[in-house]
């Protein structure tokens, strides 16, 4: 195996498995699905209704991508692609919450 192969990122060097990187809100109105691309590429997908329920819940799978990165590939860019092509609507909560955690 090439040695940069080593340092290329995948689930299993992450720990994580596809059911880690998924999230259904408990109403059912929201769905994420986190797909591993390649290396520190993740492609999110959305469906639904972006409450601050949704926003806690895909959070929590990005934490856990970005912890996971850094513990196992410490100083590796991790890069999210959003398909919101099926987000219906996003709450003035959810968006401001949105807005402080990224800025």
């Amino acid at each position: 195996m090439p040695p940069e192969s080593t340092n290329r990122i995948s689930l299993k060097s992450l720990n994580l498995t596809p059911e880690d990187l998924q999230f259904t809100s408990p109403s059912g109105k929201y769905r994420v699905k986190f797909e591993h691309i390649e290396d520190a590429i993740f492609k999110t997908t959305i469906d639904g209704y972006y409450d601050i329920e949704a926003f806690h819940g895909h959070i929590a799978i990005t934490d856990k991508i970005l912890k996971a990165v850094e513990k196992n590939h410490p100083g590796k860019i991790v890069y999210f692609i959003e398909d919101a092509t099926n987000l219906r609507w996003l709450t003035p909560e959810a968006r401001k919450a949105s807005i402080l955690k990224y800025r």
